[in-house]
């Protein structure tokens, strides 16, 4: 592979759509689980948005890891910005 100056843009976006998805599941674990008692039926529904999200990420991590074994690595000096 021939060296690049940059991250494929799909990995790019890949990364920012999984911190988002990420930071959403800490959310609607923490803000959404944690606090309801286990006797509340609603937590039901919240645990399957949650571990839906969960497998989502899953996939994704799989997606991103096949493009970055497919793709060129930006080479560090490139990256680094002082």
């Amino acid at each position: 592979m021939q060296p690049v100056s940059r991250y494929h843009p799909l990995l790019v976006a890949l990364h920012w759509v999984l911190a988002v998805l990420i930071v959403g599941a800490l959310a609607i674990g923490f803000f959404g689980l944690a606090p309801t008692p286990n006797s509340d039926p609603q937590k039901i529904g919240v645990l399957r948005v949650h571990m839906a999200g969960g497998m989502l990420i899953l996939v994704l991590m799989g997606i991103r890891f096949i493009v970055r074994m497919c793709t060129s690595r930006a080479t560090a000096r490139s990256i680094v910005r002082i």
